[in-house]
């Protein structure tokens, strides 16, 4: 659902008389101005105060009043001062509204007061410099970085991206957070969330569901080193392979020059827990040895550290690339998975500007450059990878002296591979300590700057008394000690990383009445701790609010164009935050919408709304930057559509896409595709750029599964990808089927929306989520339209837990099953390409529509996922009318086909009829002939949850062919003419093991082609 709704520019209306009395009219009363009045305080205040009122339009929800504090008279300068109070810099101000503001208050003066200057302040400012710089008509210096830039190399750089970033943000670096996350209660002495559980999630969850699959990708596809405070990796595994530990899998080995041990103390995981006082990567009483080494700084004479230290190495880099020195690290994986990698190094005055990981995937290298001038002991975040179990040196790191420069140095420590879980420890009744007992992830950034070996000030800065402190204010902490000595933060130690710009994502409490959205709140601050108007760089700190209302206008302005209703713009509070007041760069604090209010977590919970406000949020970064520096930008591109791969007759595959146009971003307009490869038992690898072209033809192998997906590039960056199609050519071809995936399906969880109550149901519908999502803590119990304050109360059994969506990769499930009977080939293609007729049906010997969850919810998504579509519909008739042979399943096929159309399409072409819902007492299996196999429904990390599986039953000629356990019917096959078909109710995806599913794919291709 799709609308183009412009923002209504903000006026005030006025209204005036000429001559010696002026009748104003304000608040519905007429004040009587005389021209001749003596100008005094206690005269014009009445006047003033009478028409103080400063009208909202109707994109505004504000709550905080206006009004007026004082009015003061300086006769000598000839100047009249309107104090208003704080309150009153909270709104939005343009050219246009400080004007309307200024010719209101004229208005009601007497004549008397034209050879005064009048001012209006508010804050401690006057109003005019409200206006956000980038609205003025000439910008404001003092709040732009002017000849300030970081011209060096990124932080971290991804070297083996095939496409440069010329507009986006590349080498811009930045800080972002999502919310509070768990923390120790100390007074009460247990691990809590700093929100109460509300329609089945809490604050310190919901936020991170937005900032972590979202907007950080978004930042970083258009070229930016994002930093966040807290773990970002959703995995639960975590493996760290260190070199104090040779046993983890760590090697070095020695060519020209020589490993040596560091003078710096690195990371050593010595405990399970760690307490307050306690970092792997500091320890207290350990006794050093120092001497002079060959490398000209301090080494360690012991080539074995005392227990409790931890050690690093580092070696001296050389031009060439004969008889390097390497360091290899090979964790062993005990589950296949997505692994954030993370490295560590100690930084030195000669360190290397390009120390090049090779990061070994599933047999792909991917090389990530990263500069150790910077950013030494803590964890490096160099990207999230593939990784298969067990160890081998498919699934490794390397990295080697041989940097293309003489006479640097280069660190090696620790690498971790994946988050993990929480391992701090908090007192309890002066036991040992208790940890949160959650995965790291959604623990506060308190427990994470301890783990990442930030300095003890950083993220102790009440004394152990308050957790809830310590995690606000170290997250600025963190961000000032990482930049400090940088461009941007100079004149103070640090680690000398680049970052200009901070951002903390929240959500806010309350609630509407009438259940519309409450819209979007930022805040930004004037002063810092010593109330100085300026960063440590001679930044005027305004440049923080200029960052802030652009972020809320953007946000608004683009949710209401997107949704085709108004997303209310609150206030922008300029008020003392620590978030906003410790940063040493522009910041701002998002409150993106209330948790609280149905309206806005309605909204909030559909994956369809999270990509539209991280692009909002996205784009505003990207265009304020861009302003701070006067540079140009270009919006990275939409994801494509109408994507197919289809096997050719030479010994290729051809891919087709189209591009996706932005309507509200016209410089998002792509210039290439980059196409990515996946083989049997690899990782995908680093794609392939093509340049103005929506196909792509590939030689391939026969035998060999093939799995593609395409991102569109331009010069600000790449695409979120596309979903991924498979191909298959066997050398034993008798066949050839297409697979087509129809499951698109993003969603929020069932509502429940009638006379009484209000909310959502997980027990009904868990939604369909983008990937996974940890952002349920439970079902909703409170739904009772009266209780508006505890409206949305929820349980909290399913924190820590995920629940899978659409992971939008089933046409390699299904095709794993097919190349299980080891004579059929595949193709497959998106349904939208099959839709608009790019891929015709008929040439295939059988085709296998995917429809998952897919159905038409009008409550719980923003858009529409019909399970099979008129045109969808359109095309399958004529295929069967053909003699086509036809396999369809989806958990909704039967409920969401209702309408006369539907049906008759249901009973003629697929010989199939809707019974009901499977009564709640089933066994979640499916049996057949000599065939018995269980489906997933229970939410688990794997795959989706078939809650509530439906009952089918043949019509005319039509047979059984699957029972679930109770005996209803879950199956039907027919066979018309030369037509067949077979219809499953239980998507054939969420069937539990790849043997089941070629065997009962087996069985079907059989039916349909025997």
């Amino acid at each position: 659902m799709k609308a183009s709704i412009a923002i209504i520019s903000l006026f005030l209306s006025l209204s005036s008389l000429t001559g010696n009395t002026s009748s104003i009219i304000a608040g519905g009363e007429d004040v009587v101005v005389d021209s001749a009045q003596v100008i005094t305080p206690d005269t014009i205040t009445p006047l003033i105060e009478q028409c103080f009122t400063v009208p909202t339009s109707s994109e505004e929800h504000m709550i905080y009043a206006a009004k007026l504090d004082s009015v003061r008279i300086d006769d000598a300068r000839k100047t009249i001062l309107i104090y208003a109070n704080d309150e009153f810099s909270f709104r939005l101000f343009t050219a246009e509204r400080v004007n309307a503001i200024y010719s209101k208050f004229k208005a009601v003066l007497p004549d008397s007061a034209e050879k005064y200057d009048l001012q209006v302040i508010a804050n401690g400012k006057e109003i005019s410099e409200y206006i956000p710089n980038y609205q003025r008509s000439q910008s404001d210096a003092s709040r732009m970085w002017r000849n300030i830039d970081y011209r060096g190399k990124p932080w971290v750089d991804n070297i083996s991206r095939p496409f440069s970033i010329a507009r986006g943000l590349y080498n811009r670096h930045i800080t972002i957070w999502p919310s509070h996350g768990r923390y120790w209660l100390n007074e009460q002495e247990y691990w809590g969330w700093q929100r109460p559980a509300l329609f089945c999630t809490t604050e310190d969850m919901f936020t991170l569901s937005i900032v972590t699959p979202f907007l950080i990708p978004m930042l970083e596809n258009s070229g930016a080193v994002c930093y966040m405070p807290r773990e970002r990796d959703w995995q639960l595994e975590e493996i760290i392979v260190d070199n104090d530990d040779p046993q983890s899998g760590f090697t070095a080995t020695d060519g020209l020059n020589y490993w040596e041990l560091s003078s710096k103390e690195g990371f050593k995981d010595s405990r399970n827990t760690y307490y307050i006082n306690e970092s792997p990567f500091r320890y207290s009483n350990r006794e050093f040895l120092y001497i002079a080494d060959t490398l000209g700084i301090d080494g360690v004479k012991e080539t074995k550290t005392s227990d409790g230290r931890g050690s690093a190495f580092w070696i001296e880099t050389m031009a060439g690339d004969e008889q390097v020195s390497t360091c290899c690290w090979m964790p062993h994986f005990k589950k296949a998975g997505d692994y954030a990698v993370y490295v560590t190094y100690q930084s030195c005055e000669k360190s290397t500007e390009r120390a090049i990981y090779k990061i070994v995937h599933d047999g792909i290298v991917t090389k990530v450059s990263v500069n150790q001038t910077m950013g030494g002991g803590t964890w490096v975040y160099l990207g999230t990878f593939g990784f298969s179990a067990g160890q081998s040196a498919k699934n490794a790191v390397y990295l080697d002296n041989a940097t293309g420069e003489k006479g640097k140095i280069l660190s090696a420590d620790a690498i971790r591979f994946g988050g993990g879980m929480g391992n701090t420890a908090r007192e309890e009744d002066g036991s040992d300590g208790v940890c949160s007992g959650l995965p790291r992830f959604l623990e506060a950034a308190r427990y994470y700057c301890h783990y990442s070996g930030l300095p003890y000030d950083v993220y102790n800065t009440k004394d152990g008394h308050s957790d809830y402190a310590d995690d606000i204010n170290c997250r600025s902490n963190a961000l000032n000690w990482l930049a400090g000595g940088s461009v941007y933060v100079p004149d103070t130690i640090g680690g000398k990383v680049p970052f200009e710009l901070s951002l903390a994502v929240h959500s806010d409490a309350g609630f509407r009445r009438d259940n519309d959205i409450y819209g979007s709140l930022v805040i930004s601050t004037l002063r810092n701790d010593t109330l100085g108007e300026h960063f440590k760089s001679g930044l005027y700190r305004m440049a923080s609010s200029d960052f802030a209302d652009m972020l809320q206008q953007s946000i608004c302005k683009d949710m209401s164009a997107a949704l085709g209703r108004t997303w209310y713009r609150r206030e922008h509070l300029r008020k003392n935050y620590s978030e906003t007041r410790k940063p040493e760069v522009p910041s701002a604090i998002l409150e993106i919408m209330s948790h609280q209010n149905f309206s806005d977590m309605l909204l909030g919970h559909d994956p369809n709304v999270k990509f539209l406000l991280a692009r909002s949020i996205y784009k505003a970064i990207l265009k304020y930057i861009a302003f701070q520096h006067g540079s140009d930008y270009v919006v990275h591109p939409l994801p494509v559509q109408n994507f197919a791969a289809i096997l050719q007759h030479n010994g290729k595959v051809r891919l087709s896409w189209s591009p996706t146009e932005d309507n509200m971003e016209k410089t998002a307009t792509p210039v290439g595709y980059v196409v990515y490869t996946k083989r049997d038992g690899m990782g995908y690898d680093n794609g392939v750029f093509v340049k103005n072209a929506q196909e792509y033809v590939t030689d391939i192998n026969t035998d060999v599964v093939y799995s593609f997906k395409i991102t569109a590039v331009n010069a600000g960056g790449e695409s979120f990808p596309s979903e991924e199609l498979t191909v298959y050519k066997s050398s034993k071809e008798t066949m050839e089927a297409l697979i087509v995936n129809g499951f698109t399906r993003l969603s929020a969880p069932g509502v429940v929306n009638t006379k009484d109550s209000l909310g959502f149901s997980l027990s009904n519908d868990f939604g369909v989520p983008y990937m996974k999502t940890p952002e349920y803590c439970g079902d909703q119990y409170e739904y009772n339209r009266d209780k508006l304050s505890a409206l949305g109360r929820s349980n909290t059994d399913m924190q820590g837990k995920f629940v899978v969506g659409n992971t939008f990769n089933y046409p390699l499930v299904h095709g794993k099953a097919l190349v299980g009977l080891g004579h059929v080939s595949f193709s497959s293609s998106s349904a939208q390409a099959v839709e608009c007729n790019n891929v015709s049906l008929d040439p295939y010997d059988m085709v296998d529509l995917i429809l998952g969850l897919q159905k038409d919810d009008d409550e719980s998504s923003i858009r529409q996922y019909k399970t099979i579509t008129p045109d969808m519909r359109e095309n399958l008739s004529v295929y069967l009318d053909h003699g086509g042979r036809l396999f369809i399943s989806g958990a909704y096929l039967g409920s969401d086909m209702r309408t006369l159309e539907d049906e008759r399409f249901m009973t003629k072409k697929l010989r199939s009829q809707y019974v009901g819902k499977l009564p709640e007492d089933m066994n979640g299996t499916i049996n057949g002939e000599n065939f018995t196999a269980a489906f997933e429904q229970e939410y688990n990390q794997e795959t989706y949850a078939v809650q509530h599986p439906e009952m089918i039953k043949p019509v005319g000629e039509a047979q059984v062919t699957l029972n679930y356990g109770s005996g209803a019917c879950a199956g039907v096959a027919c066979k018309t003419g030369k037509a067949r078909t077979y219809v499953m109710s239980v998507p054939f995806e969420s069937i539990k093991t790849d043997e089941a599913r070629v065997e009962l794919m087996g069985k079907i291709v059989e039916f349909l082609t025997k």
